[in-house]
């Protein structure tokens, strides 16, 4: 749901410039026609007829009749939603992104705390310093708290594009009409038996890129990490060198990674070639391990780098340094 995680603080404002060049006009055409003010804004639940399992989404309605979706929302987002959901949007004309958009909400909800305040290392809302600190779960309370206003500002695009008869990448300034797309395995067993069982089922449906998900770290010791390579080992070995296999290293970085503990698994599933694309700029720019990568040039694992076919990612530092240094841009 996050706006690519790495990049939403980034992008949240340069997005509303882009689109504002590309479709507001549309937008706010379509909503002379279509009115586009608020009427009501709720959390629901969704049954999957299949396998009897809820998921919460959160739908926005219009006067015009129009519904606005995000999800599926995790537990915890929901549970981050402003209190006042309903009084800060019904009533609220939301057919300009420039009046109503992720900013404007986040300073209705938290005045004077700004998001800059990341940049200085400080957490906005409890002014906890933020650098240099591991986390036991995905998101802070406050991470939680942008990922509950960003699905929000979701659902208003949802709306949008809706009233205006076109896609939301469109309305956003959008060109490429095609993407790749790749399953992503969370939630899957990572047993390899299991896991080859179902890389093959999606395969066998079409999907020959996959995203699997290391569930181990450090905390489980040797044997946990014995467990992460032989998931990547399974799956390479079942579905063979014509799949594109991705793997998130999300679960172990939430069980206190390190970068001995990251060099070890590295080692541990290059042979299994996760994939670069040949012609990305990432190339030669990743992770550099002596004595590790050294064989494996472009195929470094700083694993967002694999994410959109390498294309929109620069490896996170280089561990060639005595002090990895953040290389972001």
């Amino acid at each position: 749901m996050v706006n690519t995680r790495r990049t939403f603080l980034k992008t949240a404002a340069t997005s509303v410039a882009a689109g504002a060049l590309m479709g507001w006009k549309s937008i706010a055409s379509a909503a002379r026609a279509v009115p586009l003010s608020v009427r009501d804004a709720k959390i629901i639940r969704v049954r999957d007829r299949k396998d009897g399992r809820t998921e919460s989404y959160l739908e926005m309605a219009s006067d015009s009749g129009l519904k606005g979706y995000a999800g599926p929302l995790l537990k915890e987002q929901v549970a981050a939603f402003p209190a006042n959901l309903r009084e800060l949007l019904v009533g609220r004309e939301v057919a300009d992104p420039a009046k109503t958009n992720f900013a404007t909400l986040w300073s209705a909800c938290h005045p004077g705390r700004t998001l800059a305040s990341y940049a200085a290392g400080k957490d906005p809302l409890t002014g906890a310093t933020v650098w240099g600190i591991q986390r036991q779960s995905r998101q802070t309370e406050t991470g939680w708290a942008i990922t509950a206003l960003i699905a929000i500002d979701l659902a208003l695009w949802d709306l949008r594009g809706k009233a205006a008869g076109q896609p939301v990448w469109r309305l956003l300034g959008g060109r490429r009409r095609r993407l790749n797309a790749y399953a992503s395995m969370l939630g899957y067993s990572v047993k390899p038996a299991e896991a080859r069982k179902v890389a093959r089922e999606f395969f066998d449906q079409g999907f020959k890129r996959q995203k699997w998900f290391f569930m181990s770290g450090p905390a489980d010791g040797a044997e946990g990490l014995k467990q992460n390579i032989e998931l990547a080992q399974a799956v390479r070995e079942e579905l063979g060198p014509d799949a594109m296999l991705m793997f998130d290293g999300i679960q172990y970085v939430w069980k206190s990674a390190d970068v001995n503990y990251a060099i070890a698994l590295a080692k541990g599933i290059l042979p299994c070639r996760p994939h670069l694309q040949p012609d990305s700029p990432a190339i030669d720019r990743g992770v550099v391990i002596p004595g590790v990568t050294d064989e494996y040039v472009g195929s470094a694992p700083d694993l967002g780098a694999y994410e959109y076919d390498g294309t929109d990612w620069v490896a996170g530092c280089s561990l060639s340094a005595p002090s990895p240094q953040r290389a972001f841009n």
